[in-house]
């Protein structure tokens, strides 16, 4: 939690008067919200970073996994944690339930950067933090807080439903959510054209909560909508190790690139 304090403070100190949003995907999304609810800590400090937030956008955040881990392969683990919580347990996703873009499937299983593994701790303590988030996290939604959660249905690594039930529990004033048929677990790395209206959908968010007010479909809805009237935005991006570029072929791998100029935001995908 605190890099995620870290990552947006210096955002702001870098973009005094930009509107900021903290974005994270998969492990990162959980992060995200985690520390948007203040859960399992206290810190008057990451009270006041949170408040500083103009949105948040989550996508395939992890909140429970979609095929949960044994009870007992749990209880056991944690029991070892208490002896042992570095040491490293398999724990390696199938490059096929990531997306049905075989070249980024390929460039993952190739990565020597993506490790297989996990510590016993670690997997512990981001399963249980997941967890929590449903059942205490999602009471604890700053109101005023605009959210745009993104999801396949498909996902087979972290469940769409948990998100769903996440988005309907929690007081936000303004939030949104977009399940995308049949997509699978990293959306933007997708063909094409799924992967265009990942961006599309997170820039007409960004849009829509930093220009001149305008009238706003209902916010609870999916809103695709767009802006001429555009503000300077920096987003903070915590990510999923899956997530993280290739080595080996960089051009596999889709990111946001925002350029600032003056009052306008220009925010292209990177295929």
């Amino acid at each position: 939690m605190q890099d995620v304090d870290w990552a947006v403070r210096t955002a702001r100190e870098e973009f005094p008067g930009v509107p900021v949003f903290l974005m994270g995907h998969s492990m990162g999304g959980g992060e995200v919200l985690s520390f948007v609810t203040q859960q399992s800590y206290e810190s008057p400090r990451h009270a006041e970073t949170v408040v500083s937030l103009t949105g948040v956008i989550v996508t395939s955040p992890l909140i429970k996994q979609t095929i949960p881990a044994s009870k007992t392969l749990r209880w056991l683990g944690g029991k070892v944690a208490t002896i042992s919580p570095y040491s490293l347990i398999p724990a390696a996703v199938s490059p096929d339930d990531l997306s049905h873009s075989p070249e980024f499937n390929d460039a993952y299983s190739k990565d020597p950067l993506i490790k297989p593994t996990g510590s016993l701790r670690g997997i512990g303590e981001m399963l249980t933090e997941g967890e929590k988030l449903l059942s205490t996290g999602c009471h604890h939604w700053p109101k005023k807080i605009p959210v745009l959660f993104i999801h396949g249905d498909a996902d087979k690594v972290t469940s769409a439903k948990a998100t769903q039930t996440f988005f309907k529990v929690i007081d936000a004033e303004d939030k949104q959510i977009i399940i995308y048929p049949d997509g699978l677990h990293e959306l933007q790395n997708e063909p094409p054209s799924i992967r265009q209206k990942f961006v599309t959908d997170i820039v007409s968010f960004v849009q829509g909560r930093t220009s001149t007010p305008v009238a706003q479909p209902n916010s609870t809805h999916e809103h695709t909508g767009s802006n001429d009237n555009n503000a300077g935005v920096t987003v903070a991006l915590p990510i999923s190790s899956s997530s993280a570029p290739n080595s080996t072929d960089p051009n596999t791998q889709s990111s946001l690139e925002i350029d600032r100029d003056g009052d306008d935001m220009k925010v292209t995908p990177k295929l």
